[in-house]
């Protein structure tokens, strides 16, 4: 019998974006925080600036992240007040759903590896057994098992065909997972070996599916909702600046986590006055509902690009 078992061993290949929600250092985080601060911080000196000049260079001020049109009524300041903190924390909450369900999902990936690993060695001792004395003596109720087994893959096989066919690319990697796991069930009992082989879960399948259709939507020109950039509700646009409430957001967020460890160094961007202080204090309730996903990437941001202009 072919080694199909080290060909073919239990698992998932996990794509680029499952493999970032892996949870990184708080430490790692706070440098590219510090980044974006700086970067907010020289953009607001160049809107100060475009102010001053004519309705030509406020539209090349644009380009940077500039408010149209409202630069010189909101100066890009980003004092933190106890009104400003409530309300940038406020536009938060909604994406509080979403970022727990990428924490949810890197902890089911994280324990599926683990569970992957062991199966894995178990598989390799069974076919490191097998290969040495190949002739294995099955039971008949080993034998009635392999041939439900067999008859259970014939059966998804022909709706793995038929999901193809239809292009179902959800339905399909939910298939050919069960396929996959039920076939090397069968070669493990085939080989007299008892490993546990379990399904792929379903919240992993379900992430790989949302690549596969967000890369088809690009293909196809479409915009796919899950890249959409973050708007935050009207009543914060009228009071900030998109570049106040970048640098409000990222303070906020080095705020939560230097609460969590005092000894962090988070740069100028990260130092409040006894006023900021007290008006961070004032929502820390709230924040503090936030820090987990600050700290584990789930709420997370790479750039500017995430927030929309406005």
């Amino acid at each position: 019998m072919p080694n199909v078992f080290l060909s073919t061993r239990p698992g998932v290949v996990l794509s680029g974006l499952l493999l970032t929600l892996v949870a990184s250092p708080a430490e790692a985080q706070l440098g590219r925080l510090r980044k974006m601060g700086a970067d907010a911080v020289k953009r607001a000196t160049e809107d100060k600036l475009a102010a001053k000049k004519d309705s030509t260079t406020a539209a090349a001020a644009k380009s940077t992240g500039a408010a149209s049109g409202s630069t010189s009524a909101k100066p890009a300041d980003t004092k933190l007040t106890t009104d400003r903190v409530a309300l940038v924390v406020a536009s938060l909450q909604p994406l509080i759903a979403e970022a727990q369900k990428r924490r949810e999902l890197a902890l089911v990936t994280r324990e599926f590896s683990a569970r992957t690993a062991t199966s894995t060695a178990c598989g390799d001792s069974v076919v490191k057994a097998f290969n040495e004395k190949p002739a294995v003596s099955l039971s008949d109720k080993t034998i009635a098992e392999l041939t439900r087994l067999q008859d259970q893959a014939t059966a998804v096989q022909r709706r793995l065909n038929a999901a193809r066919q239809r292009n179902d690319q959800r339905a399909t990697l939910f298939l050919q997972d069960t396929v996959n796991v039920l076939l090397k069930r069968s070669a493990v009992m085939t080989m007299g070996g008892k490993c546990t082989i379990d399904f792929t879960p379903a919240p992993i399948i379900a992430a790989q599916a949302a690549v596969y259709e967000a890369r088809e939507a690009s293909a196809r020109g479409a915009v796919s909702d899950a890249n959409d950039t973050f708007e935050p509700a009207d009543v914060v646009k009228e009071q900030l600046t998109r570049q106040q409430y970048g640098l409000i957001r990222e303070r906020i967020a080095l705020w939560a986590l230097k609460q969590e460890d005092p000894t962090l160094k988070t740069g100028g961007q990260g130092v409040f006055t006894a006023e900021e202080e007290a008006a961070l204090a004032a929502n820390a309730v709230d924040i503090k509902r936030l820090t987990p996903y600050f700290k584990g990437e789930s709420l997370r941001w790479s750039s500017w690009s995430d927030l929309k202009d406005w």
